[in-house]
């Protein structure tokens, strides 16, 4: 069990663009032209706003995971940086993805491409939709310092387990409801100022503790 710090970092829609670069795959899949992104607010199934059916989603979002895609999604600012200040600090930084790479062999390589193109550094990677519950089982709750997330259910699951957090500002995440312990950041950079107010308090916490 791990005794030092650790922060999970979502991928998809917090350290890269995933929304807007599955929209132009999925465009080409498909033939014709989809609303961009930009402006999915989440009030509706991300398939409905794009105009398509649940099957054709489904199809093109399994040709996406299975044809590479997602190696060159687009990296939002201060992704790389981030993991390099925390892992400077002494802190684990984990991937913790719903990305499905138990059931798909590519995805993890992908995932691991992804990080190498655009510098991330981590330390471990967790995928699965319980991905939080397996964060605090495999590194110890109470080394969890925060978590990070753009989808307001992932950062409710985060906040029912009792663990910290930042929600990225997303256009499909402003109309929901901010869960306990957790705060609104309007990008990457916010969140490294968070993450480090968050450390000094995790690490206040534990001194006393010892």
């Amino acid at each position: 069990m791990n005794t030092e710090p650790v922060v999970g970092l979502d991928i998809d829609g917090t350290l890269g663009e995933y929304h807007d670069h599955f929209r132009v795959y999925a465009a080409n899949y498909i033939g014709r032209d989809l609303p961009c992104a930009i402006e999915y607010d989440g009030t509706q199934p991300f398939w409905k706003y794009l105009g398509l059916s649940k099957e054709t989603y489904r199809k093109a979002k399994l040709a996406f995971r299975r044809g590479g895609a997602k190696r060159w999604m687009p990296v939002y600012g201060n992704a790389r940086e981030l993991t390099v200040n925390l892992r400077k600090q002494g802190v684990r930084v984990v991937l913790c993805t719903t990305r499905p790479y138990l059931s798909h062999d590519e995805m993890e390589q992908d995932t691991v491409q992804w990080c190498k193109r655009n510098g991330g550094q981590f330390d471990g990677m967790l995928s699965g939709e319980h991905k939080y519950r397996h964060l605090c089982r495999r590194y110890g709750k109470p080394n969890v310092v925060a978590v990070v997330d753009d989808l307001p259910e992932l950062a409710l699951q985060a906040s029912d387990l009792g663990l910290p957090g930042l929600l990225v500002d997303q256009s499909y995440n402003r109309h929901s409801k901010l869960p306990t312990g957790f705060r609104r950041v309007a990008n990457l950079w916010e969140a490294e100022e968070e993450l480090s107010d968050e450390l000094t308090d995790w690490r206040q916490r534990h001194e006393a503790a010892d």
